[in-house]
């Protein structure tokens, strides 16, 4: 079953009227308040949460899609060594350019206020 195919389901579970007494699980939702700017307020927070929740279906599908395709029984090889060492060099070769820069551009500490002795 698709993750689309589950949507107007996780869609009806969440758009059910809360019980009287909330026990277990809707313990952990955000209340629903009396005001009209507390119900705006929770139908922001429920639109964040549901889109926070399929950015995590996402990535996560697209994260077993990757181990599942690209493993080794199906005959894929790992990285080459030199895109592994021009992945981890780079950063450092671009720090030792700007370090000098921003040791320069620092000001000399002066003498800290309160501590004349």
């Amino acid at each position: 079953m698709g993750a689309l195919a589950l949507a107007p389901l996780m869609h009806a579970v969440a758009a059910a009227p809360a019980a009287e007494n909330p026990k277990g699980w809707s313990l952990l939702n955000m209340p629903e308040g009396v005001t009209s700017v507390s119900r705006e307020i929770h139908d922001i927070h429920m639109i964040v949460l549901w889109i926070c929740v399929w950015i995590g279906v996402l990535v996560f599908g697209v994260m077993f899609y990757s181990m599942f395709a690209h493993r080794k029984a199906r005959g894929h090889k790992p990285a080459r060594r030199e895109a592994e060492r021009i992945r981890k060099r780079g950063p450092r070769i671009g720090k030792a350019f700007l370090a000098p820069r921003q040791r320069a551009e620092q000001q000399p500490a002066g003498r800290i206020i309160g501590s004349e002795r």
